[in-house]
């Protein structure tokens, strides 16, 4: 496999794959620094950090399996080594930026009906 994109998007869809499966078998119970769905929004309250991070890995899990996919069809395809680099680059920094996106939007959707509440935060 000599196409970077290709490469690239491999790498990156096993990563999201794995991290969102971490995710979703071992949920952060708590908010922390280190480990988990962090955004203003996702921090608020408990409910909405339990909402986020299972939104998120759940998302993460099928965003990394279809960047594994648009790899392995990316393979087959002949680029310039630069031009494959930015196009894998590019896809990563999508498929990034739809996990922040979609999960925001749950979390703001699922604010909304369910009603902010912040006594319940931190």
């Amino acid at each position: 496999m000599n196409e970077p994109a290709s490469f690239l998007l491999l790498i990156v869809g096993g990563v999201f794959l794995v991290t969102g499966f971490i995710l979703f078998i071992k949920p952060p119970s708590e908010f922390n620094s280190f480990y988990g769905y962090r955004t203003i929004r996702s921090m608020k309250n408990q409910r909405s950090w339990i909402a986020g991070n299972q939104f998120a890995s759940k998302l993460m899990m099928g965003i990394g399996f279809g960047d594994i996919i648009l790899g392995y069809i990316l393979s087959m395809f002949k680029t310039q080594e630069v031009v494959g680099y930015a196009i894998g680059m590019s896809l990563i920094l999508i498929s990034a930026f739809l996990v922040i996106i979609f999960t925001e939007q749950f979390l703001k959707a699922n604010e909304e009906k369910n009603g902010s509440s912040t006594d319940e935060s931190k």
